[in-house]
């Protein structure tokens, strides 16, 4: 079940927030990781904007709040193909936006910087 932005009360908590994944980190093999604990609506890598590049950053919706949990329990501060990787569940998507600003700010510093 999709929620839009007119939704009124408390998301349910089945999407969770990936973070510190390897650059190789693949859609594919993120669901393929998940599935183990309950269906998944969708899986989303996030790359930056205008270079394309790898974030480190996903989001897995869960078709329900109790893989949610166990997929967090389970994945969370585990080795991901060399990463630690940090796994929530984040309802709505607040901890993953505050992550993505983070890095993309982190990425448009190093730019001007270098140059």
């Amino acid at each position: 079940m999709q929620y839009d932005k007119w939704y009124i009360g408390e998301l349910p908590p089945k999407q969770v927030t990936f973070t510190n994944l390897n650059d190789n980190v693949r859609e594919p093999f993120l669901r393929e990781m998940c599935e183990k604990f309950g269906t998944i609506e969708d899986v989303t890598i996030y790359r930056h904007p205008k270079t394309g590049k790898h974030l480190g950053l996903a989001q897995v919706g869960f078709n329900s709040t109790r893989s949610a949990r166990n997929a967090v329990q389970a994945l969370n501060r585990t080795s991901v193909m060399g990463n630690i990787i940090i796994v929530q569940v984040d309802a709505g998507g607040k901890k993953l936006q505050g992550e993505k600003e983070t890095k993309l700010n982190l990425v448009s510093f190093f730019k001007i910087f270098i140059q």
